[in-house]
């Protein structure tokens, strides 16, 4: 991603935060969503880690309150000021760690329901803490946020700050964590200053004239028709690559000089202009939004989506398709600072209820989490599933330390997971 030029600005004392302060523009669409379709799901940020070994209780507890200390998005809140949204900060928050005991064969409902229980924007808190014990040393810590205050990375910051104060409390040491340069509103605040005047102005009008013309949606053929409204009823289809394709898809990477992401990407691409017959394809791209010197150990609603329009015409080479992706892929990153909602704003795409403005098609990179021991107790990061797609389809391309997965999110009003088997295998092929 493009550096991003610092806005230095005052950090807001306590008292600004308790009165209320702006919300960054991803936080401000994700409150809107929250107003049109309270009690939903669909923006739950969900972290589970199965502890393995004798867990000292104590010390979790101890950890997970100094996370809270530590970082304000798990004090904040978010309620009204004269019609507008404001996240307000308590100064101090004692979070509850719920313990119940639960039988294996119980697990993975609960913790789907779990994470599908709903979060009061006002009231709050806008995190969940929850431990599980299924034996004497077998526990599971499952952590539920509203993506208002989280994101995927915050996910990493968490698991790796947990662990760290984990060992720190076994050992009898403070705290190892440094201060941090700023907390979630002082990025809305910093974003807020920054978007605005003539050098903002020229990456909205690059939008407006790089989305004249596209197609509104992007005609993948369903097992069901679309509904009047759009739901986010959804599951997941996963398939773990071989070793072997995965070394020739680098390999292919280093040849063609571009990342294992654009190659997948393109390659992704490429099936759904077969499955749509479409050679215009507009899809969105995660975008981490951590650019800026000091994000990249906070926790909070930071993440962003980026638009990305391809010309998959004239029936080109997969060394021609991957280069005109990856080319597209970097002018979209030259103007990424454009939050994904003023991008909306400006653009002003033709509204339909029962789809996704602009895409409805996303591709999103992952690290999986290495389990990692601590004090005889393995942190290892489970997945879960909260039943809910935000859009049509979701392609999350999940990289570890020693394989490669691709795990693909569907909506269930739309697709059997016959057909999204059958969308993965002709991606594999």
């Amino acid at each position: 991603m493009v550096q991003q030029t610092e806005v230095a600005m005052p950090t807001p004392d306590r008292a600004a935060r308790a009165q209320g302060l702006p919300l960054s523009f991803t936080q401000e669409r994700l409150w809107l969503l929250d107003q049109w379709q309270p009690a939903g799901a669909t923006y739950h940020r969900v972290t589970a880690l199965r502890l393995s070994g004798p867990l000292n209780r104590e010390a979790l507890a101890w950890s997970l309150s100094e996370l809270t200390d530590r970082h304000e998005a798990w004090r904040t809140t978010i309620d009204e000021q004269n019609g507008q949204p404001r996240q307000r900060v308590a100064p101090a928050l004692a979070l509850e760690l719920t313990q119940l005991e639960v039988d294996e064969s119980l697990l993975e409902g609960m913790l789907k329901a779990d994470a599908q229980r709903p979060f009061d924007l006002r009231r709050g808190p806008l995190v969940r803490l929850t431990l599980l014990r299924l034996g004497a040393d077998d526990h599971v810590l499952l952590v539920v946020a509203h993506e208002i205050v989280s994101d995927g990375h915050s996910s990493h910051v968490l698991v790796d700050e947990l662990i760290r104060l984990y060992g720190a409390r076994l050992a009898g040491q403070p705290s190892p964590l440094g201060p941090l340069p700023l907390q979630l509103a002082d990025y809305a605040l910093r974003q807020r200053e920054h978007l605005q005047g003539s050098r903002f102005d020229r990456h909205l009008t690059y939008w407006t004239e790089r989305l004249q013309g596209a197609a509104a949606l992007l005609e993948l053929p369903t097992d069901r028709p679309r509904q009047a409204i759009q739901t986010t009823h959804g599951a997941r289809g996963r398939l773990e690559l071989a070793v072997s394709l995965k070394s020739g898809l680098e390999e292919l990477s280093r040849a063609l000089d571009v990342t294992l992401f654009m190659t997948v990407l393109a390659g992704f691409q490429a099936v759904l202009a077969r499955y749509t017959e479409q050679t215009d394809l507009v899809i969105g791209i995660e975008n981490p939004a951590r650019t800026e010197a000091g994000t990249e150990h906070l926790i909070g609603c930071l993440a962003d989506t980026m638009v990305v329009r391809s010309d998959l015409s004239g029936d080109p080479s997969f060394r021609e398709l991957v280069h005109r992706v990856n080319d597209a892929v970097r002018q979209s990153e030259t103007h990424a600072e454009v939050p994904f909602a003023r991008l909306v704003e400006a653009v002003q795409p033709t509204r339909n209820l029962s789809y996704t403005p602009i895409f409805q098609v996303l591709v999103a990179q992952r690290t999986a989490s290495e389990p990692t021991t601590v004090g005889g107790v393995t942190f290892e990061p489970i997945d879960v599933d909260n039943g809910t797609s935000r859009y049509d389809l979701t392609l999350n391309l999940v990289e570890a330390r020693h394989g490669l997965a691709w795990v693909l999110e569907y909506n269930t009003d739309l697709f059997d997971g016959a057909t999204a088997g059958r969308l993965l295998g002709h991606l594999e092929t």
